[in-house]
């Protein structure tokens, strides 16, 4: 088992910033007009915390949500969230592959997988948060073909196989 201890400071600040750069780009992704844009905004900001209680034996995951309340990561999540799709998307990318190499050289395999797969789970809950096409909240795909090609980019960025993801056992 991996701890806090076992991290340099920027390692944790990029393992715990990685399911928000996930979310945002998902959230920019397609449009998914007023409604929708505040429905994802909100599913950035809550997902990674509503998500790790399905993994709760996942001490990496829960010990990253506990250091989630500090000022400096307050401060942090702002920076995290940007309107660039483009941008938005690579930050994301590259934030999965280096989380992925930080957890192959520090963690053990069963929380590395826990953790990727709570990353794609907040992934998930943002791209379901919010419609495309719809109409004043009415209708539409709950999720789009751009994010459903984010959402297989994530997967093979961190290396978990399709379909819809569960806790790790």
């Amino acid at each position: 088992m991996s701890s806090r201890a076992d991290y340099t400071t920027e390692e944790w600040e990029l393992l715990y910033l990685c399911p928000l750069y996930v979310g945002t780009a998902i959230a920019t992704a397609a449009g998914s007009g007023l409604i929708g844009s505040v429905r994802e905004a909100f599913a950035v900001a809550t997902s990674p915390a509503n998500a790790a209680r399905e993994f709760r034996e996942n001490l990496l995951v829960q010990e990253l949500i506990a250091t989630h309340n500090t000022p400096k990561t307050r401060d942090v999540d702002v920076q995290a969230f940007g309107r660039d799709m483009v941008q938005a998307q690579n930050r994301a990318f590259a934030a999965c592959r280096t989380a992925c190499a930080i957890l192959a050289e520090k963690s053990t395999p069963g929380e590395a997988a826990g953790y990727k797969q709570w990353v794609l789970r907040v992934a998930e809950t943002v791209a379901k948060a919010g419609a495309e096409g719809n109409f004043l909240g009415i209708g539409g795909q709950t999720i789009s073909p751009p994010e459903e090609e984010i959402l297989s980019i994530l997967r093979r960025e961190l290396g978990v196989s399709g379909g819809r993801c569960g806790p790790s056992r």
